[in-house]
């Protein structure tokens, strides 16, 4: 089964993937093999999670 590469490939590809996952999240995402970790990820991609992205950067604690 195709997981969540598959899943964000056909998203760049077909916006109208990403708003049937908007609209209908289990009908769209049938027959695809995603972690919850990755059902996370693909909720913050597409606005559908309230909290925010995670940082790229972190700050070193010992910096000045």
């Amino acid at each position: 089964m195709p997981g969540l590469d598959a899943v964000f490939a056909r998203v760049a590809n077909d916006p109208s993937f990403a708003d049937a996952i908007r609209n209908d999240p289990a009908a769209a995402l049938r027959g695809y093999l995603l972690e919850p970790a990755e059902l996370g990820r693909l909720e913050r991609a597409l606005g559908l999670s309230p909290a925010p992205p995670a940082p790229l950067f972190r700050p070193r604690l010992d910096s000045p």
